[in-house]
């Protein structure tokens, strides 16, 4: 695929992950939900008001941000390995 394709796949697995949940996406990447937060914690500053929440699951602790990162970058990978 050339470049206009591969970034038109992500932009479009990158909004469709902004409209989903932390919630939605823990599922989607199988991390299980110990907690969420709405403020702020450790290296993760600011707001994140729901249903942008910050994710606590077992050790590891994810922004929104980073879960959209991980859920475009493992549907993408899928996609690749399809082709």
């Amino acid at each position: 695929m050339s470049n206009y394709y591969i970034d038109a796949t992500r932009d479009n697995l990158e909004m469709k992950a902004t409209e989903m949940s932390t919630t939605e996406l823990a599922e989607e990447l199988g991390l299980e939900v110990d907690a969420l937060s709405e403020k702020a914690f450790g290296d993760t500053p600011g707001t994140h008001d729901a249903p942008n929440e910050i994710l606590f699951t077992g050790y590891d602790i994810f922004t929104f941000d980073e879960l959209v990162d991980m859920y475009v970058t493992a549907q993408f990978d899928g996609l690749a390995r399809q082709c």
